[in-house]
């Protein structure tokens, strides 16, 4: 508003930037009215307003609004990328739909769009949010096969799947196979090996998490000291519980 005060047009630079600035504030519905605006001022719409646009509604949990936009995207000649993708697998992520992120990916490989480790990584989130193990190791195999490396948040919410689905033994290949690619654990890696630990009544080897940390110099957390209790009040097995 104030540029028009100064007689100074908008133009699709100054649109994007503007939608953007809505992801971090969490502003979905003034990302959406500028988005109208623009078009109303016959300013077109390219990949990176669709892509700010769909990252603002993802990052407010606006995850059919996300698809709508894509949709609209793709009505009107715009070509998605790989970042217009991810934000869609982050919305497929944070809410467990792991058909759609699927579908998704599928559409990837159809339009030619790579994708890249941060797409793989959201969709293994999905997996791990609906608790379904295989598939998440179905889409870790698909992504190795596809020449990428996995990172300290795939091989978490791998570990994290396994967890859900009470395979604490599968957790701890993951884990072996994190430390054998050199990929540093976080106290998340930790907390997850933990849990798997503790749905399993594995009170001696979630202990053994507990040395792990400490002798590669990670911190517990609180979250950390409460799955050890909680592993422990479980098993009935008290030796060794923090004080």
């Amino acid at each position: 508003d104030e540029m028009r005060h100064a007689n100074i047009a908008p133009n699709q630079i100054t649109y994007n930037s503007l939608i953007s600035a809505c992801e971090t504030g969490g502003q979905w519905e003034q990302a959406l009215r500028l988005k109208e605006r623009m078009l109303k001022e016959n300013i077109e719409a390219d990949v990176f307003t669709y892509s700010a646009l769909i990252a603002a509604l993802e990052k407010s949990g606006q995850r059919t609004l996300a698809f709508e936009a894509f949709e609209e995207a793709l009505r009107s000649g715009v070509r998605p990328n790989v970042v217009t993708f991810s934000s869609l697998m982050c919305a497929c992520a944070n809410d467990g739909e792991i058909e759609q992120g699927l579908e998704l990916l599928e559409k990837m490989r159809e339009m030619r769009v790579k994708p890249n480790l941060f797409t793989f990584g959201a969709l293994i989130t999905a997996c791990e949010k609906a608790g379904d193990w295989r598939r998440a190791f179905e889409i870790d195999e698909q992504m190795r096969a596809a020449g990428l490396q996995g990172n300290d948040v795939t091989f978490s919410a791998l570990i994290s799947a396994c967890e859900k689905g009470g395979q604490w033994r599968k957790a701890f290949e993951v884990y072996k196979r994190m430390r054998a690619e050199r990929v540093e654990a976080t106290v998340i890696t930790y907390n997850a090996l933990i849990s798997a630990c503790h749905k399993c009544g594995q009170v001696k080897h979630a202990f053994g998490v507990l040395d792990e940390m400490m002798r590669v110099g990670v911190m517990p957390d609180e979250w950390t000291y409460n799955a050890l209790i909680s592993t422990c009040a479980s098993t009935g097995e008290w030796r060794g519980a923090p004080p």
